[in-house]
């Protein structure tokens, strides 16, 4: 549709030109983007009128809908251009759950010089219009013509500029600010725009039991007043940019969910809809909905749903322990002794007088004095508690301690380990600092609105480990890592920096999980090791010798046509007659030369039964960038993965781990064989191979990569030292004797917060004991969990190590988006 010209405005100081998207002031001048113009002159002919966002919508956007965001951002943007306030506007009025209306007076502008439309005199004749000399009316079409012209070279430089600093932004998995360098030109047909908006957003929907509830939303980081209302549940039709948001359901219940992600049912798994609570709640707690979910920590690979439950906002101040010491909470047996009958020994009335007492051997916390906390100390979480100390006063109030699975419910993301909220949470919260801060003073930290579950003071938990509590959560002077990593603490300890926050169960609570957990701190013992004779004498029999294979043991399959690859099928012979192995190989649609290939070990859900491979989508693994950039990705299904799964799960003791030897010769002698065709199949380089393994199919790479060296160079993705692990016993089975004898160039690429392989215990280490010069290998943690992790900076280092270890191919300058 054609631009309707307009005539200036003045809208209170600003001298408004919507041709030229151009407003001035006293000043000088400011070019405002197409989409806030729009919306400044809609609102201009309605002034005084309350605008909704519905016909902002339907009128500007013509009903493109992106979510009411795209509204507000716009209004946010006039605002600052207009230098108006929000909560004190001179031209934009907020009107709560109506939409806007511009107060500003409003009226034509004259140009010095010209005659105001109002006053204008028509001309006396219609016939003297048609007289313009011939000359004039050419001037004339001239004229606007090289006006329109220069308008639409600057718009187009404009979208050109918007294009690329929305492609600079993906480029950094920077999505929100992606979407908002194009947001003003959403509307166009561009297909650049189009393309980029596919990469950018996702559809999302938010479902709620009841149904009906109001519902509103915020980007992570915006400004607290600034919900945006979407109106009842449920929200379908919505498209997001992808990232962190915080949800506002009822006016109760506050969530932060990551786009993708389950809660905003984008996540493609189970559809989710949240439970609210019954009631009112408590003003100093807040409500966690129920899910079944893995827990976000090392160790804990299991999905429990404890249902619904409420937590404290915060952890208890001196001011609220202080209350509990001057009603004679120390004296009273209704809180201790139902602890010392359970402590075996541990807790005495004598250990409760004589060692919970402050510095002046007042009954209290150890750094209090004269039975009350230092000055200014009030709002501070209190601290030098035991855990019995934390018991007794919660019991006082009717709560408990949560355990590490309902502290980490409250703390962290349903799906952490995949769709982790950590990344826009950690940096906003007192982790590696210098002090304890008033509780609830870091805006931004908190899930489901508790605050300083991470850092701040690190936390006890109902849970147990051997004679130990554990604690959570991290405190301020530890570092970063230590968020979600579990510790084992004396439950008699009351360190300066050890605090406590309580919960309470509700009819929507499910069954407690057992609150005796094993902790995982035998990481840091140090890493069996083996002689190179006892190495050699105990893989001898994992021996193969090239050219073992030949043209009659490969049949191919066919060949199949996608918009951005081929996937060719083979089956190659392997020692058993009766069991070939299928080979996948994702080659680009348009070859140049001898091709490079990346054979490609796949991560656990690949060795587990029912998985079968003709059900593999590239896409989901984001490995779909070798193939469409000029490389070969090779998916062979080795033995015990896909459809060749040997049932190693069902086993146990020594079975299992004669199975796992087993197992380890036979892919050993499977890859050799792909090798073998590689080398003999003139369509691929064989001396341009490398291996990349994702999770658990990077730990089988160890032995792989260690006994064949035809592998040239590693791409390894959410890796480390392999874990504690019963099979490990037999030193067959054990990566870590193998990742030793790794030499070839090697790159890890994992996430800084992923909680299933936490970098400080497992990547280090490894990078440490692969035998690779130290100049070829290295490690990249990308801010993201365990997998998928950040796109475009996976792909930027990925092509870069093979370049530099296979050489470039002639196709990378293709898309990758």
């Amino acid at each position: 549709m054609a631009k309707v010209a307009r005539l200036p405005l003045r809208i209170g100081a600003w001298i408004v030109y919507p041709d030229l998207n151009t407003i001035q002031g006293d000043g000088g001048s400011k070019q405002l983007q197409p989409r806030s113009m729009d919306v400044l002159v809609y609102l201009a002919d309605r002034a005084a009128t309350v605008v909704s966002n519905d016909e902002l919508l339907a009128d500007v956007w013509h009903g493109r809908l992106f979510g009411d965001d795209t509204v507000h951002r716009r209004i946010a943007d006039l605002r600052r251009q207009l230098e108006d306030e929000a909560r004190r506007p001179s031209y934009i009025q907020t009107v709560p759950k109506r939409g806007y209306r511009l107060i500003a007076p409003v009226e034509e502008y004259v140009v010095p010089g010209e005659v105001s439309a109002a006053t204008r005199k028509p001309p006396a004749r219609r016939a003297r219009l048609l007289a313009i000399t011939g000359w004039a009316t050419g001037a004339l079409i001239v004229a606007l013509a090289l006006a329109v012209a220069v308008l639409a070279q600057r718009d187009a430089g404009a979208v050109n500029a918007a294009i690329a600093e929305a492609e600079r932004w993906l480029g950094e998995d920077r999505y929100q600010a992606a979407f908002d360098a194009v947001q003003p030109w959403i509307h166009r047909s561009d297909p650049r725009i189009q393309t980029l908006l596919r990469s950018i957003t996702l559809p999302a929907s938010i479902r709620t039991n009841p149904a009906g509830v109001p519902v509103a939303y915020r980007r992570h980081g915006a400004d607290p007043a600034t919900w945006i209302e979407l109106g009842p549940s449920p929200i379908v039709d919505l498209t997001l940019p992808r990232g962190a948001y915080k949800l506002k359901l009822d006016e109760r219940v506050l969530m932060n969910v990551t786009h993708p992600g389950v809660t905003l049912n984008s996540a493609g798994v189970a559809e989710r809809v949240v439970a609210l609570p019954d009631g009112e709640l408590p003003p100093d707690m807040t409500f966690v909905p129920s899910g079944r979910y893995q827990f976000g920590a090392w160790g804990f690979l299991e999905a429990h749903d404890l249902g619904g439950f409420l937590i404290d906002r915060t952890e208890v101040t001196n001011a609220e322990f202080q209350i509990f010491v001057e009603a004679g909470g120390y004296q009273d047996p209704r809180y201790w002794q139902p602890l010392i009958d359970r402590s075996a020994g541990a807790l005495t009335w004598n250990v409760l007088e004589t060692g919970f007492v402050d510095r002046t051997g007042r009954p209290g916390p150890a750094g209090w004095e004269h039975g009350s906390y230092p000055p200014g100390a009030a709002t501070l979480p209190v601290t030098g508690i035991s855990w019995y100390e934390a018991e007794a006063f919660l019991a006082s109030r009717g709560k408990t301690l949560p355990t590490v699975h309902h502290w980490l419910r409250a703390a962290l993301g349903p799906m952490e380990w995949k769709y982790p909220y950590a990344p826009a949470l950690v940096p906003h919260s007192n982790l590696s600092g210098r002090e304890l801060l008033a509780v609830g003073g870091r805006p931004g930290n908190e899930v489901h609105g508790a605050y300083d579950l991470i850092g701040n003071a690190r936390e006890w938990t109902a849970s147990v480990s051997g004679h130990a509590r554990v604690t959570m959560g991290g405190s301020f002077r530890e570092p970063a890592w230590s968020y979600n990593f579990p510790t084992g603490t004396d439950p008699l300890q009351r360190a300066d920096d050890l605090g406590f926050r309580g919960m309470r169960r509700t009819a929507q609570s499910l069954a407690d999980p057992d609150p005796r957990i094993e902790l995982f701190n035998d990481l840091r013992a140090p890493i069996r090791r083996v002689s190179d004779a006892v190495f050699e004498g105990m893989t001898y029999q994992y021996a193969y010798h090239p050219g073992t294979l030949s043209e009659v043991d490969v049949t191919e399959l066919g060949e199949t046509a996608f918009e951005q690859w081929t996937l060719r099928k083979l089956l190659i012979a392997t020692e058993r007659p009766d069991d070939p192995m299928p080979v996948l190989m994702f080659l680009p649609r348009r070859p140049v030369g001898r091709l490079q290939s990346v054979v490609f070990l796949p991560p656990a859900d690949s060795w587990s039964p029912g998985f079968r491979s003709d059900s593999i989508r590239l896409e989901s693994y984001q490995l779909d960038f070798l193939p469409r950039s000029g490389r070969a990705l090779i998916w062979p299904v080795l033995t015990g993965s896909h459809e060749r799964y040997d049932g190693i799960h069902g086993l146990s003791g020594k079975a299992r781990a004669a199975l796992a030897i087993e197992r380890g010769r036979r892919i050993r002698n499977e890859l050799g064989r792909l090798l073998d065709h590689l080398a003999q199949d003139p369509d691929f380089d064989g001396d341009r191979v490398a291996l990349a393994g994702l999770s658990h199919g990077a730990l089988v790479a160890a032995q792989a990569l260690a006994l064949e060296r035809r592998f040239r160079a590693a791409l390894l993705f959410s890796v480390g030292i392999a874990p504690p692990n019963p099979i490990f016993a037999n030193p067959q089975n054990d990566p870590n004797l193998y990742w030793a004898r790794v030499a070839q160039p090697t790159l890890i690429v994992n996430g800084r917060f992923d909680p299933i392989r936490p970098h400080q215990h497992i990547i280090e280490p490894l990078l440490a004991l692969l035998a690779t010069p130290a100049e070829d290998k290295r490690a990249v943690l990308l801010d993201g969990a365990h997998w998928p992790l950040p796109r475009s900076q996976m792909v930027a280092v990925s092509h870069a190590w093979l370049d530099r270890y296979l050489g470039p191919v002639p196709m990378l300058s293709a898309s990758l988006d």
